[in-house]
This record gives C-alpha cells, structure tokens and sequence, in this order.
C-alpha cells in the first residue's frame, strides 16, 4: 500500500544523501589536490613533467 512506497522514497533519499555526501569528498579532494599542485608548481617546476604523466596514466 502507501506505506511501502514511503519506505522506498526514504530508502532513495538516504541513497542520494550518501550519493552528495560522497561527490562532495571527492570535490573537496579535488581541490585540495589543484592547490597543493599549484603550490608544487611554485614551489619546484621540474616535477611538472611527473605529474603531468601520473594524471594522464590515471584518467
């Protein structure tokens, strides 16, 4: 009846909370990651050419 459909819209709730919950992880990450890059890069540039390597090898 109803009852069941309501168990199933909060079963999909809590599936898209954990969903954000986990983009907003890997986005936090993401930009940790850019700034620390960016203070490398600064910071010394001959690494430029490792790094580059390692994000092409993992996309």
């Amino acid at each position: 009846g109803d009852d069941e459909t309501g168990e199933i819209e909060v079963k999909r709730d809590e599936e898209l909370m954990e969903e954000l919950g986990r983009i907003r992880q890997i986005r936090e990450r993401a930009t940790k990651e850019k700034k620390m890059q960016s203070a490398d890069k600064e910071a010394s540039r001959n690494t430029t050419g490792a790094m580059k390597s390692k994000q092409s090898a993992s996309h």
